[in-house]
């Protein structure tokens, strides 16, 4: 059964009240765009996700949906990735649909022949409707298992890397294993979102991944600004380390259609994008 709402209101996190706000759609039509970037004859790859949660969530009436998905209106014109989500999510003129998708069969639309996808989730509720929403699809396993401690055998890989940011000590567990990931699998590519609520946290993230001395790059799409609430998400970023080529300009063309869009206030908005080199090893 679909749910909306979390049973325990002592979970610090569920991804049920989040599906579909501004930095799941941030999050998903880069990702969208990401996986679409590889050569159409590449090797195939493995996609491991750290934390997948439950894959299909039920929308609710009202919700942070609204702020997301709901103010998406007239898609003509969008860019691809971004057409292609609001397809899998059910949305066009002026409706959303009442299933929404997470991460996992988002990544699941993309996937080409070969392609494999490693699915951690350490929550047993969490993990068997995700077993239930990802049924039937190929080269799709679900491990009932601890994200940070994936440890996939040798190959191309791209880990998604998107906790629920719930302590510091998160954030600082998220930049030791993205840069262990990336040091370990010298043909993969680390993909990492995080929610900005504040500036030092996402910066020090940054920061650390920039300082790892692989080559990647950041974009963040801010659609609230600090003063809207203390509590609430102001923007969310996407930071990867060895992204595919050509990439930054298809999320620089995201960026610029969605910000006008979900924009909390007309015409207060902004997307940064910076990226660094690989350094030399002496």
């Amino acid at each position: 059964m679909l749910e909306s709402r979390p049973k325990s209101p002592e979970r610090s996190y569920d991804h049920r009240y989040h599906i579909g706000n501004a930095g799941d759609v941030w999050k998903h039509a880069v990702w969208l765009a990401l996986l679409g970037a590889r050569p159409q004859q590449g090797l195939p790859l493995t996609v491991v996700e750290t934390h997948a949660g439950r894959g299909l969530y039920q929308r609710g009436p009202t919700g942070e949906w609204m702020e997301g998905l709901g103010k998406l209106g007239d898609l003509s014109g969008a860019p691809e990735s971004l057409a292609k989500l609001a397809q899998l999510q059910g949305c066009g003129a002026g409706r959303v649909g009442e299933r929404l998708v997470g991460s996992p069969l988002v990544t699941i639309s993309a996937m080409r022949t070969g392609d494999a996808l490693l699915l951690h989730e350490l929550d047993p509720e969490a993990c068997a409707s995700l077993r239930s929403a990802v049924r039937g699809a190929d080269g799709v396993t679900v491990l009932e298992q601890d994200g940070w401690a994936a440890a996939p055998s040798p190959g191309k890989h791209i880990f998604f890397v998107d906790p629920p940011f719930a302590s510091r000590e998160e954030w600082q567990l998220t930049a030791t294993r993205a840069i262990a990931w990336a040091a370990s699998n010298p043909r993969s590519t680390v993909v990492v979102w995080y929610p900005i609520k504040g500036a030092s946290r996402p910066a020090a993230l940054v920061n650390a991944l920039r300082a790892s001395g692989v080559a990647g790059w950041f974009g963040e799409l801010w659609t609230a600004p600090y003063d809207e609430g203390r509590n609430r998400l102001n923007g969310s970023g996407m930071a990867v380390l060895r992204p595919p080529a050509g990439l930054e300009a298809a999320v620089a063309e995201l960026g610029g259609w969605l910000g006008p869009r979900l924009a909390v206030r007309d015409g207060d908005w902004q997307l940064k994008m910076a990226g660094w080199k690989a350094k030399e090893r002496s």
